[in-house]
């Protein structure tokens, strides 16, 4: 199996996702640095300026989720599931550190039971 650039198609011989034409930043055109993240491929400084404001934008919900969120910046950890019930996380995205507490909530159901079966 041929892996084929994201892009236009083409074998991607020399990076995962890319031919070598478009292994470049996604925002500036560089091809040094470079780091495929959440939101494409970026090199390392403007990867540090979309974190940076996405850190001073976000005020997002972060209390009783269904993932673990950054309260940093807002990335969602899609395998929280396999998380402990306390932990301290580093953020690949924004790369700030935060904890987090799981939440457990049991709920019962129940159903009637038929009389005539109770007679027996």
């Amino acid at each position: 199996m041929k892996l084929k650039c994201s892009i236009c198609g083409e074998d991607s011989r020399s990076h995962l996702f890319r031919c070598e034409d478009h292994y470049r930043c996604d925002v500036c055109g560089t091809k040094k640095n470079l780091c495929y993240r959440n939101k494409g491929l970026t090199c390392d400084a403007c990867h540090a300026e979309i974190a940076r404001k996405q850190v001073e934008a976000f005020d997002g919900d972060i209390n009783y989720t269904s993932e673990i969120i950054c309260p940093w910046c807002g990335d969602e950890r899609s395998d929280s599931w396999e998380d402990s019930d306390e932990d301290t996380h580093y953020c690949e995205n924004c790369e700030n550190e935060y904890s987090h507490t799981r939440n457990v909530e049991v709920t019962y159901c129940t159903s009637k039971i038929d009389k005539t079966i109770m007679a027996g």
